[in-house]
């Protein structure tokens, strides 16, 4: 019955409707697929309208052709199911590489700073005047200077601003947490173009208000207040002290260096104003140059130093804000996108190869389309309709995993990309992602299409496929192969140098033992915990408790976490040393057994006591320090001056400990000491526990004693000292993440590109291989003769890549560590990952090479 029904619509079709002619099969077939498996009411009804439609003339011919092209290149996609498979993945590949890497990199450069006319903002920062020394922050009397300048509208400054930036204990609902916070002076705001949202911004020197002010961010006065505006003149308590809130942040504002919950007024009079160091930022005149700005801002450094009597040769380091903050990441996000971008022009290249082999294997479907009546614009309508329809479906895949991609590399970036709004990035995203797929998308439909046509008209369809016909081949796609394979071969190199790198990292010796230890942070509220006895009792009980409630086997307590930061800087000195003799050391804090639990080895003489620092001044030393003041390594015992105390006092080393990593996983060593508890009892310490119960929540577990000895001291995690050395490696680590990602896809485009050139390759010469198979050459032959291009092909591929990582060898270089650019077990394994890759892909054409039927191809000729 179906095909009854099915052949007389064909008649009805041929009699009402021969314009309809060249796409009747099309019509005829797609009616039936609407037929089955709609039942007999269902069929009835479907048979009923399409005959009343064609009874009335109600069919268009230009919307239908579209219609019936459409199910055409369906069909045709249908029926090659690992070509279309390899265009998508291909796609998908090369649109996200670049969506993720292309969207960061816009983000920064583009949207960059989100403050009104950013590229007038510069950073200023003070540089000692010797060799060696880089920029560091502003001192008061610099900043005070440079403000001055502004006032008087002289010196291209308009107006001038500073902070410094700290962390917080915030006392309220919850019980007491840490938050980050910045201090920041008078004008601060104003230079960066922000406007309250509420209240105002304080200013000036303090006035009659008896309490500090604070400005709170959008975030807090949300949560804190409800989002109500009467939370002004309202009181935060921070670090025990009351706040008086002033105003409240505009929504989305963020300081140029991190997040900030609240901003608390510094300026003249302020408590710890005078010796504080300060980030300094300007906004300049338009069209300031900043190398002539940096030298009278060096002016003013000297005559405000001499005018209040503290050293001078200090110059004043200019440069723009952008590059202050995105000058770490911005060129590592321009070589991402610029592999990114190679990658993907690639991948383009090679699904348009896959789609002209695809195209060409058709030849022979097509001249019989074209015999049947098809006009050649609906021919190379449905090629067209397939390469595009393939490429929309991988570019659509593309920009997901690209989104996806870029959100990951923002939350393992750990900082990283400074003010990386991941709404921004995914815009961005978006964009060069719909724009990328549109790129590919023409191409795809565009040269296939071309191709289509011309072989319908110039194919036989009586006598087949004859060989040969239009379209890139030969020398061309050796080269288009030979170009792939060399970006794959640095890629894959690059990507092995970088994974040993990262192996040869975690090798590195840091000084301590990370494995079964974590760490927090207590900050003891300052106002009553004034008395140096009390903050020394308090952490002293903290770890009597803990030993004793805990399988711990060590607790100890110190100033600063390894991998935390430089901390602070001092000169030492050996008796009869002059003032120029000094060695610049980091001073550090340490009780009674923080170098057991951080894993600190003591090399030589003892660890601390409770007793150390009672009344006779004793240090520890680290082991660069003891060689760098007695070479002649009898440390135990000597005596040194921490700083240049005017009554000449003197510490006794006590121990020589191993060099532990403070500033970076890279960083050497530097010379340092510490000091016992009892002598600088710091009210902010770590406090780090060792043992099998170290890393089962160890926050909550001092949480429990601390909320016993005071509810209303803040317990911070930093959970396992594994965890900070993941995050001390993060930056290596997604760079090589990224390039390892980069090269699979390099791998996976030459893959796609070998398959789509050998396929053209071998339809262009099938009348040489039946030439051969007829005059009784094996299979071996064949194969040798399709080797024999294919391996030139790949030697010059890999030397264009080997020239290619040597001129690279610059770049790379800064981003590995312990490797060389170009070692040869890398050079090995990219030349065999490429060698299985090529041979893999190139097996289909091999395939149908020695399938072929030679008198049925001598026959098409």
């Amino acid at each position: 019955m179906r095909r009854l029904a099915l052949a007389l619509y064909r008649r009805l079709l041929g009699a009402l409707r021969p314009d309809l002619a060249p796409v009747a099969d099309e019509l005829v077939e797609t009616v039936g697929d609407r037929l089955d498996g709609r039942g007999r009411v269902g069929a009835a009804r479907i048979w009923g309208v399409e005959v009343a439609d064609l009874l009335r003339g109600g069919i268009e011919r230009r919307w239908i052709a579209w219609v019936y092209d459409v199910a055409a290149a369906r069909r045709g996609i249908r029926r090659a199911p690992f070509t279309a498979a390899l265009v998508v993945a291909s796609v998908a590949g090369g649109v996200a590489a670049l969506t993720a890497a292309a969207a960061l990199l816009a983000h920064v450069v583009v949207d960059g700073l989100p403050y009104p006319e950013a590229h007038r903002l510069v950073s200023v920062a003070a540089q000692r005047d010797e060799a060696g020394a880089g920029p560091r922050a502003l001192r008061v009397v610099e900043w005070e200077a440079y403000r001055d300048a502004a006032a008087s509208g002289t010196g291209g400054v308009e107006s001038v601003g500073a902070s410094w930036r700290w962390t917080t204990t915030l006392t309220g609902a919850g019980g007491p947490r840490r938050i980050p916070a910045l201090r920041v002076t008078p004008g601060w705001f104003e230079t960066l173009g922000a406007e309250p949202r509420l209240g105002r911004f304080p200013g000036g020197a303090p006035d009659d208000e008896t309490e500090p002010r604070v400005v709170v961010s959008w975030g807090l006065w949300s949560r804190e207040f409800g989002g109500d505006d009467r939370a002004l003149g309202r009181t935060l308590v921070l670090d025990g002290t009351p706040h008086t809130v002033v105003g409240v942040a505009p929504r989305g504002f963020r300081p140029p260096d991190g997040e900030a919950e609240v901003f608390v007024h510094h300026g003249p009079g302020t408590e710890g104003w005078i010796g504080r160091w300060l980030d300094g930022v300007a906004r300049v005149a338009p069209g300031t140059d900043l190398e002539a700005l940096a030298r009278r801002l060096t002016a003013l450094n000297d005559g405000a130093a001499r005018a209040v009597g503290v050293s001078t040769g200090w110059s004043a380091h200019v440069r723009p804000l952008h590059g202050a903050v995105f000058g770490d990441i911005e060129p590592a996000l321009r070589l991402a996108a610029a592999v990114a971008g190679l990658v993907f022009l690639a991948m383009a290249a090679s699904t348009l190869g896959l789609l002209l082999a695809r195209t060409m294997r058709r030849r022979g479907e097509l001249a019989v389309r074209r015999a049947l009546g098809a006009g050649a614009r609906h021919i190379g309508r449905i090629v067209a309709l397939e390469g595009a329809g393939l490429a929309l479906c991988g570019g659509a895949a593309g920009i997901a995993l690209g989104l996806l991609v870029g959100d990951r590399v923002l939350v393992a970036s750990s900082g990283l990309v400074p003010l990386a709004d991941r709404g921004g990035v995914a815009r961005w995203g978006v964009v060069v992602g719909a724009l990328a797929t549109v790129g590919v998308g023409l191409l795809a439909a565009g040269l296939p299409a071309v191709v289509g046509r011309t072989l319908a008209h110039t194919t036989n369809p009586g006598r087949g496929a004859r060989s040969g016909g239009p379209g890139p081949g030969g020398r061309r796609g050796r080269v288009l192969v030979a170009a792939q394979l060399a970006l794959a071969f640095v890629l894959v190199a690059t990507a092995a140098s970088l994974v040993a790198s990262l192996r040869a990292l975690g090798r590195e010796p840091l000084g301590f033992r990370s494995a079964s230890a974590a760490a927090v942070r207590i900050a003891l509220p300052s106002d009553r915990y004034a008395d140096p006895a009390a903050v020394v009792g308090f952490y002293t009980a903290v770890g009597t408790a803990l030993s004793s409630r805990l399988d711990v086997d060590a607790v100890g307590v110190g100033s600063d976490l390894p991998l935390g930061g430089a901390g602070s800087w001092g000169t030492a000195w050996t008796p009869g040393a002059s003032d120029d003799d000094g060695v610049p050391v980091l001073q550090r804090t340490a009780a009674p057994g923080w170098f057991d639990a951080v894993g600190i080895e003591v090399l030589e003489g003892r660890d601390f006591t409770a007793d150390d620092g009672a009344e006779a001044r004793t240090v520890m030393v680290s082991r660069t320090l003891a060689d760098a003041l007695w070479p002649d390594g009898a440390a135990i015992g000597r005596r040194m001056a921490p700083r240049r105390d005017p009554d000449g006092a003197w510490a006794t080393v006590v121990g020589v400990v191993e060099e532990g990593r403070y500033e970076g996983v890279e960083a050497p060593g530097r010379p340092q000491y510490y000091e016992p508890h009892r002598a600088a009892p710091w009210t902010e310490m770590y406090l780090v526990v060792r043992g099998p119960a170290a890393v089962r929540d160890p926050a909550a577990r001092v949480r429990s004693v601390v909320a016993e000895l005071d509810p209303q001291v803040p317990v911070e995690d930093h959970g396992p000292l594994e965890r900070v050395v993941e995050r001390a490696t993060a930056p290596r680590r997604l760079t090589g993440s990224a390039t390892v990602l980069f090269a699979l896809g390099a791998v996976g485009v030459v893959g796609v590109g070998v398959v789509g050139t050998s396929g053209l390759a071998m339809d262009r010469r099938r009348r040489e291989f039946a030439v051969r198979r007829a005059v009784g050459a094996d299979a071996g032959g064949v194969l040798l003769a399709l080797l024999r291009g294919t391996g030139w092909t790949a030697a010059v591929g890999v030397s264009v890549g080997l020239v290619g990582l040597w001129l690279l060898a610059p770049v790379t270089e800064g981003l590995l560590f312990g490797v060389r650019p170009i070692s040869p077990g890398a050079v090995t394994l990219a030349a065999g990952a490429l060698a299985v890759t090529a041979s893999l892909a190139g097996l289909p054409a091999l395939f149908r090479a020695l399938a072929a039927d030679p008198a049925e191809a001598l026959r098409g000729d």
